[in-house]
C-alpha cells in the first residue's frame, strides 16, 4: 500500500508541475516576456527553454519538500 501511495504522489508530482510550467510559459509567450517576438520566437522560446527549465526546477522543488515531509514524520514517530 506504502508503494502504491508513493507512486501515485510522485505520478501527481510529475502531472502537476508539469501542467503548471505549461501554463506559465504559455503565458509568458502570450505576454511576450521571453525576449523578441519575431515570426513566434517566443513560441519557440517558451516551448524549447522555458517550459523545460521551470518543469525541472518546479519538480526539484516538489521533490525536496516531499522528502522533507517525509523525513519529519518519520522523526515525529520515533520520537513518541
Amino acid at each position: 500500500m506504502k508503494y502504491l501511495v508513493n507512486g501515485l504522489i510522485a505520478l501527481l508530482g510529475i502531472l502537476g508541475t508539469g501542467a503548471v510550467a505549461g501554463i506559465v510559459a504559455i503565458l509568458m509567450a502570450g505576454f511576450e516576456m521571453t525576449g523578441s517576438c519575431f515570426e513566434g520566437a517566443c513560441a519557440y522560446t517558451a516551448v524549447f527553454l522555458v517550459f523545460p527549465l521551470l518543469w525541472i526546477g518546479l519538480m526539484a522543488t516538489f521533490v525536496a519538500v516531499w522528502l522533507l515531509i517525509r523525513r519529519r514524520r518519520k522523526l515525529r514517530a520515533r520520537a513518541t
